[in-house]
């Protein structure tokens, strides 16, 4: 069976975009599970798609405008936990045992990203993205990773804010990588068009990362995401206030690399874009 990365993104309160994860063979082939379930997100506000339908939920415990992450079981769909990337709240909506001062923040476009531990079942990273705003407890502009155990169903953070590298942007995504077992989590810098791609595997967050650099810099990193196509091929990353403000990439899911870097609005009368997505054929593009 496929493994399944979810995470949750709030623009400005509303905008939710959900991480398809594929599972790698010769081609690339998606697997649906239940990890995205339930999703928790902007100021109390909820939902949950257990039945096929959207319905509101109102039980949840964030107060924050942008980046979330929401876990729950692959198998049944129940709510494991979730966080704003500065708090943890465990499937009761209560603050998970050491589940607080995470180095996100409440204006970080993607604040945290969950992943599966592939060692340990019944573990889970937590990765963090600075709020450049300064609204965030991040303190350096920093990329860390909290490690989350569920051996006790109500959950405890048993490793906090590992630093992984400084000077880096809100944005934050991740992936199966092609052997289906790991992941990849990649970030980017402050003020320049350099990648930094995490490998994920049984043996742990390998804290060397793949570093793809382009003679880009950017004007304003304060705002802004990144999405990996789900067939794993393309990066797209979006820039608020910047020219350009998106940029289309090629991403190897076998190596970490990103490629070929192509600026899409240079020319056009668009300035800034808070987000960018795939379709789930891979077919559109919307900003």
């Amino acid at each position: 069976m496929g493994e399944v990365l979810f995470c949750i993104y709030g623009i400005c309160m509303r905008t939710i975009l959900l991480i398809w994860v594929l599972f790698c063979f010769t081609v690339c082939n998606v697997f649906a599970q239940h990890e995205a379930d339930n999703w928790y997100f902007g100021f109390n506000a909820g939902l949950s798609f257990k039945n096929g339908v959207p319905a509101l939920l109102n039980d949840g415990q964030t107060e924050t405008f942008e980046g979330c992450a929401t876990i729950s079981d692959k198998r049944t769909g129940a709510l494991l936990f979730y966080t704003d990337g500065v708090k943890v709240w465990n499937r009761k909506h209560q603050i998970m045992k050491n589940g607080t001062g995470l180095k996100g923040g409440p204006s970080s476009s993607q604040s945290a990203l969950i992943v599966p531990n592939p060692g340990d079942s019944l573990q889970y990273y937590i990765f963090t993205a600075p709020d450049l705003t300064g609204g965030g407890t991040s303190g350096p502009y920093a990329f860390f990773y909290s490690l989350v155990s569920l051996e006790n169903p109500e959950g405890e953070v048993v490793s906090k804010n590992n630093l992984l590298i400084d000077n880096v942007s809100e944005k934050l995504t991740g992936t199966l990588d092609c052997s289906g077992k790991g992941f990849w989590v990649i970030t980017s810098h402050v003020s320049e068009e350099i990648f930094y791609s995490y490998h994920v595997t049984s043996a742990g967050v390998n804290a060397t990362p793949i570093i793809s650099k382009f003679n880009h810099p950017i004007v304003n990193p304060s705002a802004g995401g990144m999405k990996i196509s789900p067939n794993r091929t393309k990066l797209a990353v979006a820039h608020a206030f910047n020219s350009p403000c998106v940029v289309l990439l090629d991403f190897n899911a076998e190596t970490g690399a990103v490629t070929n870097y192509k600026p899409l609005t240079e020319g056009l009368n668009f300035y800034s874009a808070s987000f960018v997505s795939f379709s789930p054929d891979n077919s559109k593009f919307p900003i």
